[in-house]
């Protein structure tokens, strides 16, 4: 069972890279290696998201990872990715949207396909096809890098609810991908508008003993929501929020108990039954 730290530092700098200060600021000493990793939050705070990848990725070392850059890569990645949290922190109370559209609302980019409805003002989102490949393998790289952090014992609360964070924005790119080879649904309006798709269109191949991964994402978002339990047992909108997606996902009631021989039972039926559910 993982053990967290105290310390909620993740929204600081996570992801959007809102702020023009960054909290590694005047960290790093007059050396090669830390000039990079300041270089890096800097550039991570501008949005330059290839230029921490090239500058941390000289420095990267998975065997033996320094947390601080694991977190940079993390984080650039996942702007690659078009993930902005500042969307969820801002959704995750509204009572009147989807959980589904809550979580998605995270993907926000000029790029994002956005289309009317025929009855009403909301807007179909989507990610053109052309795009898709580019941001799974971003958002792969991202929960790749805070994975490496965990495998060595390095995580903080903050990497795993980041890590929760990614795998709910890879599950709802992973299956809307699987949803239509021209543009894939990222919200409920789009769901809603027509899909086509059987179960066995989400089958992926693994190696042998791995688990697919979108029994691997609600497996992170499990750890994510216990991660914000650990640290602010008191009611969390951004935690209900991670909760609320992953007992919708697997198709269970609010307040069941979500174990992890649950989620490895998951199979693709369980997500074709779940888009079903987000197209009616």
């Amino acid at each position: 069972m993982r053990r967290f730290t105290r310390g909620f530092v993740f929204f600081l700098f996570i992801l959007s890279a809102c702020s023009n200060d960054s909290v590694f600021e005047g960290v790093s000493e007059n050396t090669g290696y830390d000039a990079k990793i300041e270089k890096a939050a800097m550039d991570l705070d501008s949005g330059n998201y290839d230029e921490v990848i090239t500058d941390l990725s000289v420095i990267y070392n998975t065997m033996n990872p320094n947390p601080e850059v694991g977190r940079l890569l993390a984080s650039a990645y996942m702007g690659k990715a078009w993930v902005d949290t500042t969307y969820f922190v801002e959704n995750s109370p509204d009572m009147d949207m989807d959980i589904f559209d809550i979580m998605a609302s995270v993907i926000s980019s000029p790029e994002v396909i956005l289309a009317d409805t025929d009855d009403d003002q909301d807007m179909e989102r989507y990610i053109d096809g052309i795009d898709m490949p580019d941001r799974l393998t971003s958002i792969t790289k991202a929960k790749r890098a805070l994975f490496v952090l965990d495998r060595a014992g390095l995580t903080t609360e903050d990497d795993i609810i980041q890590l929760g964070i990614a795998s709910s924005v890879h599950f709802i790119m992973y299956v809307g991908n699987k949803t239509d080879n021209d543009k894939a649904p990222i919200n409920t309006e789009a769901y809603m508008a027509g899909i086509t798709v059987t179960a066995s269109g989400f089958r992926e191949k693994t190696d042998a003993g791995a688990s697919p991964s979108y029994q691997e994402d609600l497996m992170n978002i499990n750890d994510a929501v216990a991660a914000f339990s650990e640290a602010y047992p008191d009611s969390d909108a951004m935690r209900d929020s991670l909760d609320a997606f992953l007992h919708a996902a697997l198709g269970e009631t609010p307040g069941a108990i979500i174990t992890d021989d649950l989620i490895l039972n998951y199979t693709t039926l369980g997500i074709y039954e779940y888009v079903q559910d987000l197209a009616d």
